[in-house]
């Protein structure tokens, strides 16, 4: 059974997920009947299934998101209810979480056909790529249990795609025109890739693809699985083929190339009419993933390999590469052999498949003598296409420098220049070789590795280069990052790479941590580490994501956990130079803040032993290097072009296996390093915020004794408030709020902060130092507002907190020795800021929240006002309160005003921010209430202040012609939607009729002359006008009727302002697309103020309006909604909607 996008209706889903809500259907799907479900909210925990090592949480039925009390009744929704960047033809990994073990079954539409996947237990995973987004789940069999719940669905993109797991036979052509990865074919063993598609023909030569296949059967290594072909002409010919991983079949292949690449090897050109393309699959053989890059380069590097494991051999991915390269270049080869006794043994050696023959070539031997010291050679490019007869022309199979006998490539690389083999050293030489480097702190690291500590499953597969992963216990894992704390990535990857964390600040800083410690299966990063990466930051407050990331080659993120250890750490090098030509590259404002680009810069190197190496800046963007420069100490000048230096070992001093970086000073001509000047001690419990510079300055420490050496001190640690120091806060605080009112508390801990300049402890200082230190994590900070108080010497001065962040108290100060921190209701030290403004908005839509008539005291309820809201930045701010008795918004984005015009109708006003645009906090400095249409200049028959409050008259009075008997239609006009009714005597009895609108009508035939009009309800209205009586007697209201006919081509007719008239853009442009700008063209009858509303990206409600009888806007949305509303009649009794035009 295929069901299409549209035939299912959307469910209430986890409201952190999706906000789209709807009912099941009720068709018949597999064994389901129809029934009504009960969807329960998912809560944030469950969605995100954080797995805990040593416990597994037991959730209720009540904490999941729906559950199931029968067998074969279906759950229906839709993959992109769980992933909104779903779309069909992407490959897709399906994980369904349930409360309790179950036999469950999936309904999907793969392949043309609906398919279901049965699983036993309380998870679902599965991997595919489905027709549509249409996912239906069933119990099969509750066993035991009387309800089953679904605790979460994941949706994980793994592959954007442009079609279907099927091949594209008869499914006519796709062009590949448009910048974007497509993956063009995913399918099981042996099923072959065919298409009429034209891509081959049409795309750049420039466009490139990447294919990963593997053998689904062991014993196959070495065979041929794939192979290109076409038809051109009614002719069939053969294109390039790819076999089996040579080692195990059953290893995934990739391999990247050019369109020009498959062309050329068949004999074909740009624009060549094919008939058809195909990758055929056969011996097991599996197309993995085809991915077509259309508008992009292919990465390429002149670095093949680098730090290779053991017996890991190179194979070349890029035959192309190979084949354009100049004959005249080198491949350099730098490799060792870690077994001692394969002296003299084979451990490299050359291969390639030509015409689909296997030919041997150049082989390499480990040392006789020293087999485990590294060696280099060098091939012309030239001569190794020669031994291979490697050509275009040919087909080229893969190209390979095998690696065996406990060989090992350290590094592969392509240059203009053979490298030199330095030869064995003598026997004494030999015997005092040095071996590798091994951190002082690997003890403690390899026992953090192995320690249970609190873990965290993720089994999470990263296919990507360079891909970042959020792991579930991200938030865990900044939480516990404390001093002496570890995180522990355990990994699977063949390739030798080695995960980073990548963290990001709350102020957006970001870098890539590396791990401290690593045995190619766990990494270990230390707060330690990440603390010197972020060293003006406090860790973990100030963090705000963390997510691990992959290198050139996919991963496996297995577990995550955070270890304790209280052994204290030994110091480390700066940087470890393991082999010849290894290199460590670092920030130039790391060692010197003041350096700019244009700087001429001198960079002092010091190492551990005499060594010889070259120091590089990137300039123009290319690395400019020094000549080799040899000594314990090296020193180069120039002229950077970015932030980094970078420092290469060349060759490896003889007899030593390792280069320490035990110092790097950086120095910019004509002007002082401050950072040599200025250090700090103690547990950081303030921070510097103020440049080095500044604070060598203000402190008094003058250039001339920076050069003699002399420094800035700053030591900082928690200390408790002693009762002293808490009484000259007290009284310093007090007077300040004797003057405001402000009610305080003082924080029991105070941060100590002493100042040395030149050895000698200062007080005070002429100028101020800025410093920011964290709120006291007993508290929560949201509610409070900070200050504190500096106190030197028994003297004290109140400093305002200048940070909006709840996190952070950031001040200025002249005095050291004690910092008491003090908080108080919010807002309660604005005067001390010198804060004007009206509210301080940190969070997104906390709106404020006042009235009218505080800002234009002769506002009354009823008056039409103009309010205009200003920020002191641009935001998306947003005005709201209540029209016509209905919730009312006006947004203005990426803007410091929002304007709003209405007629109100209660005393309130909340002004909020949408949008912070990225920014920690925004004030809101004014807000302007201008009565545009006074309630009081309203000419009225009677005002109305309290239910029940009858206005009595006769219908004589608005119709002399009334006589009793006549049948009569009675039409009362208010100024307000409200809810009233009409009262007469009729048929011998009082009676009432209730109605609701601005305009009511009754038809009736009254028994006297007699008439009371009532307001039932006020909802809220200080007042409401009775502005008009109309009294028709029966063959008036016929000859009215006759002589003035509605107009039934209107799209719709308003009788009061923000009535809503509801469609869709589709329904006036049917090729409509969403997130695609349109532009909106409204056609009334009248003059009238309108607006539109819609749906957008950024905001659940948003509205554009305008004036006029024609009026036009222009808008982007997430979807077709689209809602048209009058907001001002401009004293019109009607206004007719004649036209909506849409265009994109």
């Amino acid at each position: 059974m295929n069901r299409n996008k549209k035939s299912t209706v959307f469910i209430a889903i986890c409201l952190i997920v999706a906000l789209a809500s709807g009912v099941v259907s009720s068709a018949s799907i597999l064994k389901y009947h129809g029934t009504t479900k009960e969807v329960k909210k998912a809560t944030f925990a469950s969605a995100v299934n954080v797995e805990a090592e040593e416990t597994e949480e037991f959730i209720s039925d009540d904490d999941c998101m729906y559950v199931f009390k029968r067998t074969w009744y279906g759950y229906e929704c839709k993959f992109s209810d769980f992933n909104s960047e779903y779309a069909e033809g992407d490959a897709i990994n399906l994980t369904i979480k349930f409360n309790k073990e179950v036999q469950s079954q999936v309904g999907v539409n793969i392949d043309g056909g609906f398919s279901t996947i049965s699983e036993t237990g309380k998870e679902v995973t599965k991997s595919f790529i489905p027709d549509n987004d249409y996912l239906n789940i069933q119990i099969a069999d509750l066993m035991g249990n009387e309800s089953v719940g679904i605790v979460s669905i994941t949706v994980d993109v793994t592959q954007k795609g442009a079609g279907t797991s099927s091949s594209s036979e008869g499914k006519g052509t796709k062009k590949y025109t448009k910048k974007g990865d497509y993956l063009l074919f995913s399918g099981e063993a042996n099923k072959a890739y065919e298409t009429t598609d034209s891509w081959l023909s049409y795309c750049s030569d420039d466009d490139w693809m990447t294919l990963t296949y593997d053998c689904v059967s062991k014993g196959k290594e070495s065979w041929g699985l794939l192979q290109w072909g076409t038809s051109k002409d009614g002719k069939w010919i053969d294109g390039n083929s790819y076999a089996a991983d040579d080692t195990n079949s059953t290893n995934e292949v990739t391999t990247t190339f050019t369109v020009r690449y498959v062309r050329k090897v068949m004999g074909l050109k740009k624009g060549d009419k094919l008939d058809s393309v195909k990758l055929a699959a056969w011996s097991d053989g599996r197309i993995k993933s085809l991915v077509l890059h259309v508008c992009s380069k292919m990465p390429r590097s002149e670095v093949l390999m680098q730090n290779g494991v053991t017996n890991e051999s190179w194979n070349c991915t890029d035959v192309e590469q190979f084949l354009d390269l100049d004959g005249n270049k080198y491949i350099n080869i730098q490799y060792t052999c870690e077994n001692e006794n394969n002296g003299g043994w084979t451990i490299l050696r050359w291969g390639a498949s030509v015409d689909n023959k296997w030919k041997e070539g150049t082989k390499y031997n480990a040392s006789k003598k020293q087999p485990t010291r590294e060696q280099y050679a060098s091939i012309k490019v030239s001569d190794l296409r020669n031994q291979f007869n490697i050509a275009w022309g040919n087909k080229n199979g893969p190209v390979k420098l095998n690696v065996y006998n406990d060989g090992r490539i350290i590094k592969l690389w392509i240059s203009d220049t053979p490298v030199t083999d330095p030869g064995d050293s003598s026997k004494a030489e030999v015997s005092k070789q040095e071996g590798k480097y091994v951190s002082p702190n690997a003890a403690v690291y390899k026992a953090v590795a192995k320690a249970k500590g609190t873990s965290y499953t993720e089994n999470k597969n990263l296919s990507k280069k360079w891909e970042q992963y959020h792991p579930k216990c991200e938030q865990s894992l900044i939480t516990a990052l404390e001093s002496k704390k570890y995180i522990v990535v355990d990994y699977t990857c063949k390739k030798g790479i080695v995960p980073t964390l990548y963290i990001k600040m709350k102020d957006g800083a970001e870098k890539h941590v590396q791990a401290v410690w690593n045995n190619t299966k766990q990494a270990v990063f230390s707060y330690e580490g990440i603390k010197e990466a972020f060293e003006n930051y406090f860790i973990p407050t100030e963090i705000d994501s963390i997510s691990i990331s992959t290198g050139e080659y996919g991963m496996t993120i297995n577990r995550v956990k955070t270890v304790s250890s209280s052994t204290k750490l030994k110091e480390e090098p700066i940087g470890v130079l393991g082999s010849s030509w290894s290199n460590y590259s670092t920030e130039i404002t790391k060692y010197n803040s003041a350096f700019k680009v244009g700087d001429k810069v001198t960079v002092k190197v010091t190492f551990d032993k005499e060594a010889t190496a070259s120091i590089a800046f990137n300039v123009k963007g290319k690395w400019k290097a020094s000549k080799a420069l040899k000594g314990k100490t090296i020193t180069y000048t120039g002229t950077p072009g970015d932030d980094y230096v970078g420092i290469q070992l060349n060759e490896m001093p003889k007899n030593y296996g390792y280069v320490l970086i035990k110092n790097i000073e950086i120095s910019s001509k004509g002007k002082t390093n401050y950072d040599n000047a200025v250090t700090t001690s103690g547990s950081g419990a303030a921070i510097v915020t103020s440049s080095t510079k500044t604070v060598a300055a203000n402190a008094g420490l003058s250039d001339k004794n920076i050069k003699k050496g002399k420094k800035v001190n700053i030591d900082s640690k928690i200390t408790t408030l002693s009762s002293a120091n808490k009484k000259i806060a007290t009284a310093t605080v007090n007077e300040y709020s004797k003057k405001t009112n402000a009610k305080y508390n003082i924080y029991d801990k105070a941060v100590n902060l002493n100042l040395k300049v030149a050895g000698k402890k200062v007080n005070t200082t002429k100028k101020e130092i800025e410093f920011k230190i964290e709120k006291p994590k007993s508290l929560d900070a949201s509610k409070y507002d900070f200050a504190v108080v500096a106190i030197s010497n028994g003297k004290a001065v109140l400093i305002p907190d200048t940070d909006s962040r709840d996190e952070i108290i950031t001040f200025k100060t002249t005095k050291f020795d004690t910092i008491a921190i003090v908080y108080g209701d919010k807002d309660c030290f604005k005067e001390l800021k010198g804060d004007k403004s009206l509210h301080t908005f940190t969070k997104e839509w906390v709106g404020y929240e006042t009235e009218f008539s505080k800002f234009n005291s002769k506002y009354t309820v009823g008056d039409t006002v103009k309010v205009t809201a200003t920020y002191d930045k641009a935001v998306t701010g947003q005005i709201a309160m209540y029209v016509g008795g209905e919730w009312t918004t006006k947004q203005a984005k990426k803007s410091k005003t929002v304007v709003m015009e209405a007629m109100p109708t209660r005393d309130y006003l909340n002004i909020q921010v949408a949008d912070l645009n990225g920014q920690t906090s925004v004030k809101l400095e004014s807000i302007k209430v201008e009565i545009t249409k006074s309630e009081a200049d309203e000419p009225a028959i009677h005002k109305f202040t309290k239910a029940w409050d009858g206005y009595t008259t006769s219908l004589t009075k608005y119709n002399s012609n009334y006589k009793k008997g006549d049948t009569v239609k009675i039409t009362a006009t208010f100024d307000k939607i409200v809810n009233a009714q009409l009262a007469l005597n009729v048929g011998g009895s009082w009676k009432s009729y209730k109605l609701k609108g601005k305009t009511i009508t009754q038809t009736v035939k009254p028994d006297d002359d007699y008439l009371d009009i009532q307001i039932t309800d006020m909802e809220s209205y200080a007042n409401v006008k009775l502005k008009e009586i109309k009294v028709e007697i029966a063959a008036e209201v016929e000859t009215t009727t006759a002589t003035q006919p509605e107009d039934s081509n209107a799209l719709h007719t308003f009788t009061v302002a923000w009535d809503g008239f509801e469609t869709t853009f589709t329904k006036y442009l049917p090729e409509f697309e969403k997130d695609k700008e349109a532009t909106v063209v409204l056609t009334f009858d009248k003059e009238v103020g309108a607006q539109i509303g819609v749906h957008t990206q950024e905001s659940g409600w948003y509205t554009q309006s305008g004036e006029g009888k024609t009026v036009t806007l222009k808008v982007t949305t997430s979807d077709e909604y689209l809602n048209v509303q009058i907001t001002d009649m401009k004293g019109n009794d009607s206004v007719k909607l004649e036209s909506i035009t849409i265009t994109q």
